[in-house]
């Protein structure tokens, strides 16, 4: 018997994630965060503040800064807050990640993109005081690579979940058959 307990700890041990050796959510995680980097530092040594590029038009690459949150959510608010909130949400999706075993590739990427995103836009509140954002897309506010990665993950982890549901739903009405012994 404990024989068996022994093996089925070792078993769940080996089955958990290990995130350095996590060939979707380590890469992911450091490409989103340098490329955001890389186009934020691009932008601003290359136009002035609230300059774009072009100068009109639908789409466009404007050097803004947001001292909110994603989107200009809570702009203007205390650095605390603003800074707390993102550091929690970081910690509670490694809490998570952490916590899955034998997670699927697709929440491995949607945990890469959100945070790589979340670590870009945290490190320019940290080192800047405020995130540096260039998309300008019609009359949408200005945006940047970390939060769009942000959005998308988010995205992606809802269709996930609609799925995953609809896939639990069909099972759970499959009628099952009785083993005949």
């Amino acid at each position: 018997m404990l024989k068996k307990i022994s093996y089925k700890i070792a078993e769940f041990n080996q089955s958990k994630i290990q995130w350095y050796r996590d060939i979707y959510f380590i890469p992911l995680l450091f490409f989103i965060f340098f490329l955001d980097q890389i186009t934020k530092f691009l932008v601003k040594t290359n136009l002035d503040m609230y300059q774009s590029w072009p100068e009109e038009g639908f789409f466009r690459i404007t050097y803004g800064i947001n001292t909110g949150i994603a989107f200009g959510l809570l702009e203007n608010q205390s650095t605390i807050l603003i800074t707390i909130l993102p550091i929690i949400a970081i910690g509670f999706l490694i809490f998570y990640y952490k916590k899955q075993v034998k997670s699927n590739r697709v929440i491995r990427i949607i945990f890469g993109l959100q945070l790589g995103g979340a670590f870009g836009n945290i490190s320019d509140r940290i080192f800047l005081g405020s995130v540096i954002d260039f998309i300008d897309i019609g009359p949408w506010y200005i945006f940047n690579i970390a939060d769009s990665s942000i959005v998308c993950g988010l995205i992606l982890l809802i269709f996930f979940i609609i799925i995953q549901d609809n896939y639990t739903q069909k099972i759970n009405k499959t009628p099952q058959i009785p083993n005949e012994k």
